[in-house]
Parts: C-alpha cells; sequence; structure tokens
C-alpha cells in the first residue's frame, strides 16, 4: 500500500525532482514487497498457486523502474497514473 500511496503522491508532486524522489521511494517499496513475497515463497508460506502474484510484482517494478528511468532521461513529469495503470482491482 506504501507504494500505491507514494505513487499517487508523486502525481501531486510541486516539482519534477520531487516526483523523481517520490517515484523512486515508490520503487523501494515495491522491491521491499516483492522480496518479502519471494522469502513467503521459499519458507513455505506461500505456494505455487500464488507465483502469479510474484510475478505480478515483478512486473510493477519494471514498470515503475521504467517510467523513472524515462522521465529522467527525457526529463518529462510521466506518472504511473497518467499512464492508465492502477493497482488496485476492486
Amino acid at each position: 500500500m506504501n507504494a500505491a500511496a507514494n505513487l499517487e503522491e508523486a502525481d501531486d508532486g510541486s516539482s519534477r525532482r520531487d516526483f523523481r524522489a517520490k517515484d523512486r521511494i515508490a520503487l523501494r517499496e515495491l522491491k521491499e514487497s516483492r522480496l518479502h513475497l519471494r522469502i513467503l515463497r521459499r519458507t513455505g508460506y506461500l505456494t505455487d498457486k500464488d507465483d502469479v502474484l510474484i510475478q505480478e510484482s515483478v512486473e510493477l517494478v519494471n514498470i515503475v523502474a521504467t517510467i523513472i528511468r524515462n522521465s529522467e532521461r527525457m526529463g518529462l513529469d510521466l506518472g504511473i497514473w497518467n499512464l492508465g495503470f492502477t493497482l488496485y482491482r476492486p
């Protein structure tokens, strides 16, 4: 949830630097969640049925990392919400 909150806040960043800083925080949060999922899988708390969740966490890390990389390279204020992604599906 922290990653989603940081991504939401990044869209309201007061500057490009603020936007990128918040996106980087969100990326760290996503990587931490991915690590926890991998640990839970290796220790048996998650099963092979949960591998799709782990794969989604990998994909989210890749998406946000690409957004950060592209925004830094192009000097744009691109946010995950501006690209039509959502982290929550009801």
